[in-house]
Parts: C-alpha cells; structure tokens; sequence
C-alpha cells in the first residue's frame, strides 16, 4: 500500500490592524466600516483556525511598513535559509506605497475583534 506524500508548509501570516482594512475598503471599495469589521474578524478566525498546529509566524502589515530591515530579518530566520534572498531583494519586495489607509481615529472594535487582533500582536 502507498503512504500518502505529505509536505509540511510553514505558514506566513500577515495580521493587519482592522480598522486600517476597514478604512481601505471604505475608501477603494465602498464597503461599510461595519461589515468590513465583520469579514476581518471572520476572515482572519478561519485563517487562525486552518493554521492551527501548523509552524507559523505573524507579521504585522504595521510592522513592516514602519520596521521593514527588523522584519525581514524576522522571516528569514524563521524560514532559516539566510541565501533564500538577499536583504536587498526583500527591501525592494516590500512597497511603502501599499499603506493607504490609517485606522480611523476612534473607530471601537467589538470585545471578539480585540482578543483576535492581540493574537496577531505576537
């Protein structure tokens, strides 16, 4: 009988602030801020859930927009292969010009959306 291949992928995981994603699909998509909460929250618990178990590692959009070198130097060790890329070829990897939405000021986020967006904050 013929065991099944399986491959073991290490998992990137992006969190981004909730109220940032909202303001951007308010602003590209029309899409209103409360429903753009809700499709966060649910989007980001079904990814949190697929990935459970699995080896992975969060990195926050802020993060790399404001300390790109930090983390880059984040993920390489985290894939462990320091000639997988060039530090140079992460820095042009990484477009400052993809931040266009700031989270609007004052904006609430439900008890449910905080505690998932501190388990991006890791």
């Amino acid at each position: 009988m013929c065991q099944p291949c399986i491959y073991r992928f290490d998992k990137v995981l992006v969190g981004r602030d909730p109220r940032e994603v909202a303001q951007s699909l308010l602003m590209k998509k029309r899409i209103p801020i409360e429903h753009s909460l809700r499709l966060w929250e649910l989007y980001n618990q079904s990814l949190l859930a697929a990935t459970e178990g699995a080896r992975r590692i969060v990195v926050r959009f802020e993060g790399l927009m404001q300390h790109t070198a930090r983390e880059l130097e984040r993920l390489r060790q985290f894939v462990a292969s320091e000639a997988l890329v060039s530090e140079a070829a992460l820095q042009r990897a990484v477009d400052a010009r993809l931040e266009h939405a700031k989270a609007a000021p004052g904006l609430p986020l439900t008890p449910a959306q905080q505690a998932l967006l501190e388990q991006f904050n890791t």
